[in-house]
């Protein structure tokens, strides 16, 4: 049996990430960052039944088939940061961001029946006796593009301020829909480090924050904003037939950035020389 029935699969990934770091001279806390991922993941498929194996018909007939699927990813960062500590009290964090990813995929496969020997097993399918027939395959491409800016300010650990603005543009949505920019703001203060809450001991930690801002996705299938063809064939007589094709899903010319505002308030604190810790959150 060992011959007569094979289920192969084989893959291979690689994973790689590089990175570079630069600090600027003469601009204390000036530092820019590159970093490039290249990402490769194969697998290879093969199957073979030999005549009659699995069926209660000795002379049911020997079937094999391959498929094979691809995937590339690569993603390049360029991050420019700046923190920086003025007279002792005055704390300034910016960041700005520009990223660039793409994903590329393909996939193809043929099966076979009738393979005249079981020593070919599904490495010769061209060798086969029966009908031959391929998978329509697949191929997809996707990318992202996106610029970020925040900057964070503090004041002698007290008060706390963020603000950061990003903007996306996602090849899988509709021409005039894919880019989207969105916002982000926090404050917080720290209670607990005021003068006046010196003479309240038993408590360790007070915070205050409340935030608002944008969360957005492009979760769609790539291509899904163009519509669909599949294939039907259709006979002419007896022994002659034309493959046609028809609409599954129409096009998407307004389908964009989907997203959601969100805003929060919450409450941190530590009492007891840190020994009772919690969170009060709303939002």
């Amino acid at each position: 049996l060992e011959d007569e029935w094979l289920s192969q699969s084989r893959g291979y990934s690689t994973y790689n990430s590089i990175y570079g770091e630069v600090k600027i001279p003469w601009i204390q806390g000036l530092k820019y960052r590159f970093t490039l991922g290249l990402d490769f993941m194969q697998d290879n498929n093969g199957s073979f039944t030999a005549q009659g194996v699995g069926s209660d018909n000795p002379t049911t007939i020997s079937t094999a088939s391959i498929s094979n699927y691809h995937n590339y990813h690569w993603n390049v960062q360029n991050l420019l940061s700046y923190d920086h500590m003025f007279a002792g009290k005055h704390r300034v964090n910016a960041v700005a961001l520009y990223e660039a990813d793409q994903f590329t995929s393909f996939n193809s496969g043929t099966a076979a029946k009738g393979i005249p020997s079981d020593a070919f097993q599904f490495y010769s399918l061209g060798q086969s006796l029966g009908e031959i027939t391929t998978n329509p395959g697949g191929y997809a491409q996707n990318g992202l593009i996106s610029y970020m800016g925040r900057v964070m300010y503090e004041y002698d650990n007290r008060y706390m301020l963020t603000a950061t603005v990003r903007a996306d543009a996602s090849s899988r949505l509709a021409e005039g829909h894919k880019w989207h920019t969105y916002p982000a703001i926090s404050v917080g203060w720290n209670i607990g480090n005021e003068s006046f809450m010196k003479n309240i001991p038993f408590i360790y930690k007070l915070k205050i924050r409340a935030g608002y801002g944008q969360t957005s996705n492009q979760a769609v299938e790539t291509y899904s904003t163009l519509g669909r063809l599949s294939s039907r064939d259709y006979n002419f007589g007896d022994a002659t037939y034309a493959t046609g094709y028809y609409v599954t899903e129409l096009p998407n010319p307004a389908l964009g950035w989907e997203y959601s505002e969100t805003w929060n308030m919450g409450l941190d604190f530590s009492v007891l020389k840190n020994r009772l810790s919690g969170t009060i959150e709303y939002y």
